[in-house]
């Protein structure tokens, strides 16, 4: 079973007020269905607009979806100038689905349900995602 077809993500632009939301969609162009699908897409802010990612959430159809967000570039004023998302989406084929980012210092993203934890116990670091555990020296990392 080959590739077939291709999903994409856009910014439709459909935004609030300003520093209030970015709306996009999300597609699949292909006959096939796409289970928890990745996405991975940059939000320019406008200076002054946003300094913490942590008061950034993701909605579709008003449900609040996992959203892992990363600072790629900051205003000289510290606050964010461009926003990495990425999130995971199912698509049946050729279907769309839109999504509303919403940001500012009242909005607070929900806590992730079993987030990645990293210890560090001498010269061993322990990374524990859950469902694995891996345990790496600090001495000499050779993980495979």
């Amino acid at each position: 079973m080959g590739y077939n077809g291709w999903c994409c993500c856009g910014f439709d632009l459909w935004t609030g007020k300003r520093g209030d939301s970015y709306g996009f969609t999300a597609g699949c162009k292909s006959n096939d269905n796409r289970e928890l699908w990745p996405v991975t897409s940059g939000v320019p802010l406008a200076q002054g607009e946003l300094s913490d990612p942590s008061n950034v959430k993701l909605l579709q159809g008003g449900r609040e979806l996992e959203l892992q967000t990363e600072v790629l570039c900051r205003w000289p004023d510290g606050s964010i100038r461009w926003l990495l998302l990425d999130f995971q989406v199912g698509l049946r084929a050729n279907e769309e689905k839109k999504f509303t980012v919403e940001y500012g210092p009242e909005i607070k993203s929900k806590d992730v349900k079993n987030p990645v934890r990293v210890k560090r116990n001498g010269a061993e670091i322990e990374v524990d995602s859950g469902p694995m555990r891996m345990l790496f020296s600090s001495e000499s990392f050779r993980p495979f």
